[in-house]
């Protein structure tokens, strides 16, 4: 009983240790800020998480932000690294491949950018937006004086 108790102790680390050692991607990004960022933060291409922050280091400069790719995965180099901070949600990193044909290593540190501004500010700043928004309160307004009017009219007031 004991030896086969043993076995599958034996077989259980040694499934653990074969999960844990597959061949994981490191990076190092420097960022300026990382409002909301924390370790165990997700990191997207895409929309698709293929990892996570695995430290934050403050230097003169900024913020070193080691992260762990959930695979070896390849980014291409000329990659750009930004941080996403949603209305609703954790923040983020999300990796915009590029086109080029080398590959970052372990070795490599690359800069990021920290997206400052948020769904709301981009359509406030898009001229094409804001007037859409612009004209969309305008009805509303419109809407809610007939509203007051007919209320007004129904009650005899």
């Amino acid at each position: 009983m004991k030896t086969g108790a043993l076995i599958l102790l034996f077989t259980l680390c040694t499934l653990l240790q074969a999960c844990s050692s597959q061949k994981k991607e490191n990076l190092i990004i420097v960022f300026d800020r990382v409002d909301n960022l924390n370790t165990k933060s997700e990191v997207k291409i895409h929309g698709i998480d293929v990892g996570e922050v695995s430290g934050l280091k403050l230097i003169d400069t900024g913020v070193l932000v080691k992260i762990r790719l959930s695979e070896k995965r390849q980014i291409p180099a000329g990659s750009t690294f930004s941080i996403i901070n949603p209305m609703i949600g954790a923040s983020y990193i999300d990796i915009e491949p590029s086109k080029e044909p080398t590959f970052l290593t372990v070795k490599d540190t690359v800069s990021g950018k920290y997206n400052e501004r948020g769904l709301l500010d981009n359509l406030m700043t898009d001229s094409v937006n804001r007037k859409k928004i612009q004209e969309a309160v305008e009805k509303i307004a419109e809407g809610l004086k007939e509203l007051a009017k007919s209320k007004k009219d129904s009650t005899g007031n």
